[in-house]
Formats: C-alpha cells, structure tokens, sequence
C-alpha cells in the first residue's frame, strides 16, 4: 500500500511538471506575441 501511495504522489509530481511545462509554453507564447505587437507599434 506504501508503494501505491508512493506511485501516487510520483503521478502527481509529474502532472505538475508537466503542468508548469506547459505554463511556461504559455508564458513565452504571450511574450512573443508581445514583443510581435511591439514590433508592429515600432514599424508604423
């Protein structure tokens, strides 16, 4: 039983690395598009 919760606790964990991953996508998805509009702003 040990085991199992031990095997849970590991799901998890990776759940949330896989969680911030993705966040962390996210985060440099919005910056580029930022830095894109800025672009736009710059050039007209």
């Amino acid at each position: 039983r040990a085991a199992e919760a031990t095997k849970d606790v590991e799901t998890e964990k990776q759940r949330a690395a896989e969680a911030t991953k993705v966040a962390e996508a996210e985060k440099q998805k919005a910056a580029e598009a930022t830095k894109a509009v800025e672009t736009e702003k710059a050039a007209a």
